[in-house]
Formats: structure tokens, sequence, C-alpha cells
């Protein structure tokens, strides 16, 4: 489903009570791109990476950090020249819960705004896919390959299963276990796991430096 309120979070309470499937999670769009245009994390980042929080088993976020409704990513960070302030939000993609959205050209950097209103909205904007292999356009193209890779063949990183969960948002740094957020270094730290394809527990710390 798509749910738009001014809480971001009552579509995934609305899923469960109708019976869906799953729900747009656009929280992951409003604040993963703008923490990685920032380079400022909140501890609230924390809640938004842990995609499947709330939803009842067997159901889904759809997580993204652009699409055809958005300027892009790389536009939002600041155009192609800063295409690596992207990695920590691509990161964060791929190893969060969540069934992922890759938008058409995000994964060579495709760069463009988009107007909140008007006729601009819906002028055509084909894909340059000269950019795929220019430098930036390979760099990119290998991130995302590497990290669809990586998702693909751990079943752990398409678990629901992510550390830690409850998370005192007023603690600034890292806790006990080394795991949370740390303001002062704009680093998030969080763990997923699951069992693989034999049945073994395979663990992932996700260190994502903002």
């Amino acid at each position: 489903i798509e749910h738009l309120t001014d809480d971001s979070y009552q579509a995934i309470a609305d899923t469960n009570e109708i019976g869906a499937d799953g729900c747009w999670y656009d929280r992951f769009l409003l604040d993963v791109p703008r923490y990685a245009a920032e380079g400022n994390v909140a501890t609230s980042l924390l809640r938004v990476l842990d995609a499947n929080r709330g939803l009842a088993a067997g159901k889904s976020p759809v997580t993204y950090i652009e699409n055809h409704d958005h300027s892009t990513i790389v536009n939002r960070v600041g155009g192609r020249g800063r295409w690596w302030r992207t990695q920590p939000a691509l990161i964060a993609l791929l190893t969060s819960p969540g069934a992922v959205l890759l938008h058409n050209g995000q994964e060579f950097g495709e760069d463009y705004w988009l107007p909140a209103s008007g006729r601009e909205r819906v002028a055509p904007r084909p894909l340059r896919w000269e950019q795929a292999d220019d430098e930036i356009g390979c760099r990119l193209r290998a991130l995302c390959r590497q990290l669809v890779r990586l998702r693909h063949e751990c079943p752990s990183l398409r678990s629901p299963n992510f550390y830690p969960r409850t998370y005192d948002l007023r603690d600034a740094h890292f806790n006990e276990q080394g795991y949370g957020v740390d303001v002062d270094k704009d680093v998030v730290i969080y763990h997923r796991w699951g069992n693989d394809a034999s049945g073994t527990l395979e663990r992932f710390v996700i260190v994502l430096n903002f």
C-alpha cells in the first residue's frame, strides 16, 4: 500500500490492520539521503534503518532512496561530483530489512532535480546511458553490483532481524556493545543476522560512515 500521512510510520500499522503484504516506507527516502547530503546524523536514523520494525510476520516495507517522484539522490547530495556521498545511503539500503527498490539510472548516478509542483514534474527525462561507463558511473555500478550480490547470497541481509531494536534516542553515542549512533563521528553501526542456505547462522555488522 501507499499511505501518505504526516506520520510516516502510520502505514505500518495500517498494513497490519488491513492485511496488506507491505507498504512504501517513506522515512527511508526522507531521512537517509538527507543525512548523506549533510553528513550530520541523528539518533532517529537507527529507527529508520530498522525498517521491518512493527510489521507483522511475513510483511515487508518497500525501501528506497529515490524514485520517479523525487529528485535523484546524486542531485540531493550536490551532483555527480559528490557521488561518493551516496555510498552510506546505498549501503544502508541494501543491508537494511525490506524489499529494495533501485530507481532507473540510480546505479550509475543519474542526476536531475524534480520540482515539488508544476508542469515540469512530468517533463521527459530520458536516461543518459553514456554516464554508465564514465568514471563515476563505473564506480557506482560496481558498488551496486557488490551490494546486490551480497544481499542475494546472504539471507541474513533479507531477514527482519535488526539490532539494536530498542534504542534510547537521547543516547548520542554507541551502547555498551558498540552499536547505535555516534553523532560526533557521524557513524551508525547495526547488526543483522539469520541462517544461510545450509542453516548455519551468519552475522553482519554494518558500519555506515556519513
